[in-house]
C-alpha cells in the first residue's frame, strides 16, 4: 500500500523522480497511518483525498492551502518528543490473528514533510500540480 506525491511537468502526470515526488509507503514504516489526522484535515481544506487507493490534485488555490496546512504539520511534529513510536498499522488475520505495529521515525518523517513542503512551493512557483497517486 504505497501514495506517492508527484509534481507535475507541463502540467501532466510524471513518473516518480527522488527530487520531486515523496512516497508514503506502509510496507516498510507507520508514516502513512500516523499522518491520517493531518490528511483528514487536508480533505476538509481541499476536498481532496490521499488515498492508497485513488488519486488527487492538489492546484491553484489548494496548493496555497497544502502550503499552509505543511508548515502548521511540520511545527506540529517539531514539537514532538518522541524520536521513534510504534503504531497500529492492520491487523492480520491469517494464519493468525495479530495486531501489526509499524516504526514512525520523527527525524524521517519531518524530513519527508520538509520535501513535500519544497516540491508545494516548487509547484506554486512554477505554476505545475501536484498529484497523490495511490497503487
Amino acid at each position: 500500500m504505497a501514495v506517492d506525491i508527484v509534481l507535475t511537468v507541463n502540467g501532466k502526470k510524471s513518473k516518480y523522480n527522488e527530487e520531486t515526488s515523496i512516497r508514503f509507503d506502509d510496507d516498510s514504516n507507520g508514516d502513512f497511518c500516523f499522518l491520517q489526522p493531518f490528511f483528514e484535515k487536508l480533505r476538509t481544506k481541499t476536498s481532496q483525498v490521499i488515498d492508497p487507493y485513488g488519486d488527487c490534485i492538489f492546484e491553484n488555490d489548494n496548493l496555497k492551502k497544502l502550503k499552509h496546512e505543511l508548515v502548521a504539520e511540520i511545527n506540529r511534529l517539531k514539537s514532538e518528543s518522541f524520536e521513534q513510536r510504534e503504531i497500529h498499522t492492520g491487523t492480520q488475520v491469517h494464519p493468525i490473528k495479530k495486531e501489526i505495529y509499524k516504526p514512525v521515525v520523527r527525524k524521517l518523517l519531518l524530513a519527508k514533510m520538509e520535501k513535500w513542503l519544497e516540491i508545494t512551493e516548487l509547484a506554486i512557483e512554477k505554476n505545475e500540480k501536484l498529484i497523490g497517486i495511490g497503487d
